[in-house]
């Protein structure tokens, strides 16, 4: 079993890699050091660049606007089914039920799965991919290196024995390792793509997946914003939409010491309670700023503190839904120093029980 976890080149620049049709092969320093085949050039390639199947098939670049869509079918029905009818309810609004076709899409979503990762484990593409990632060439240390046959040796080269033939380092063409390792992400995103689309059957259903995913959202008629769409406004919260991710907004916040307004968003990911917790809020000055410019959420986040004073939020007293509001709202409190939405909350549970939660 060859062990690609780690790139060979990190044992530092005394070992030399080298990418050729046939796969990738290893040789220490010297002339005549022994060459060793070290893995395929698909595996290498993902190896450097960071990129497994399982989630690379999500990628845009793989299947396009399906990708997204169906790496969050799990966040389209948590902030459907659970998270919009909880929010109307703290606003008053009429309750809004969440469309049947939810499972459906859920279990078309697990069918599509299964089919994409069967035509990426077949690799069918290997060649194409050394081609693509400049085969052959030499990795040493931070830097690659093209090699080419060489009919003669002169005094000039450098030279390397391979699999019985001699090469020539084209110095001249050298390029950087991270220049190296970006062209191999973004290699591999297109073969896989080919990989996929190849077959007419499952480039059909991801089409009527995506369609599918359109018409549900459009049934609940949100307001457009540019790219980003709104389903749910109320003097406190907002629920904003773009390309399969979900923000949870509050804002404009005045903060305590009354330098202007922030807005601070919750990215609403994950399967699990604790996997959506796991995600700190974001904080802008702008509404606008808690999006990037690709159209995805920000990824900077608050300084929550230590995790175990948010513990409640995991038990069995909150929903889902009421966690994650709950969630939102303490990065609120860490951004402002305003706990407003918060002391509202307790008020409103006190006219119903004898003693507060907490």
């Amino acid at each position: 079993m060859i062990d690609l976890e780690r790139p060979r080149f990190a044992r530092g620049p005394r070992e030399r890699t080298f990418l050729l049709e046939g796969g990738v092969f290893s040789a220490g320093p010297g002339p005549k050091a022994k060459v060793r085949r070290v893995g395929s050039v698909g595996d290498y390639a993902q190896t450097v660049s960071g990129i497994r199947p399982g989630r690379a098939q999500y990628h845009p670049d793989v299947l396009g606007d399906a990708g997204p869509l169906l790496a969050r079918v799990h966040d389209l029905q948590f902030c459907l089914a659970e998270l919009l009818p909880y929010l109307k309810s703290l606003s008053g609004a009429p309750p809004a039920g969440a469309p049947g076709t939810l499972d459906e899409l859920a279990r078309r979503a697990r069918e599509l799965e299964a089919a994409v990762d069967d035509h990426l484990a077949l690799e069918p593409y290997a060649e194409d991919l050394a081609e693509s990632l400049g085969a052959p060439c030499a990795i040493l240390a931070r830097s690659v290196i093209p090699i080419e046959r060489a009919t003669r040796k002169r005094k000039s080269d450098f030279h390397v024995e391979l699999n019985g033939h001699t090469y020539r380092y084209c110095l001249d063409r050298t390029e950087s390792l991270n220049e190296f390792v970006r062209r191999a992400g973004v290699a591999l995103r297109a073969h896989m793509r080919v990989a996929v689309m190849s077959d007419e059957g499952t480039k059909t259903r991801l089409k009527e997946f995506s369609g599918a995913v359109h018409a549900i959202l459009s049934l609940y008629e949100p307001e457009k914003r540019g790219s980003r769409s709104v389903f749910h406004r109320d003097d406190q919260h907002q629920l904003q939409y773009c390309g399969g991710s979900w923000l949870l907004v509050r804002g404009p916040l005045p903060v305590r010491t009354g330098q202007g307004t922030v807005f601070v968003a919750l990215n609403v990911r994950g399967r699990t309670r604790a996997e959506r917790l796991s995600l700190a809020p974001s904080l802008s000055r702008s509404e606008r700023g808690l999006w990037g410019r690709s159209g995805q959420p920000v990824r900077a986040g608050l300084c929550m503190g230590t995790l175990a004073q948010y513990q409640r939020l995991l038990s069995k007293r909150f929903s889902d839904a009421e966690a994650v509001v709950q969630w939102l709202d303490a990065g609120a409190i860490l951004a402002t120093d305003r706990p407003e939405f918060h002391r509202m909350w307790r008020e409103r549970t006190a006219r119903h029980e004898e003693e507060v939660p907490f």
